[in-house]
């Protein structure tokens, strides 16, 4: 299916259906201008608390280290 931009604020939820169904959505700015298409994506890998393993050994503080700067005593 071809839209246009105008059309397809109108009528966002449908075209999101027909996207997630597999059909081909290209929404394009008035008649003759640039085309882009909406296609469904895999489903994002669920949030982890885990650390991620590219970051182990580059961090360079302590969560001790925050915590003594933020209950530092006023004078």
């Amino acid at each position: 299916m071809e839209t246009t931009v105008l059309q397809a604020k109108n009528h966002f939820s449908k075209l999101l259906r027909q996207a997630e169904r597999g059909e081909r959505v290209v929404i394009r700015r008035g008649r003759g201008g640039k085309a882009f298409l909406l296609s469904a994506v895999e489903t994002p890998a669920s949030r982890t608390l885990n650390p991620n393993p590219r970051w182990s050994g580059k961090i360079k503080f302590k969560d001790t280290d925050i915590w003594a700067s933020e209950w530092r005593d006023e004078p």
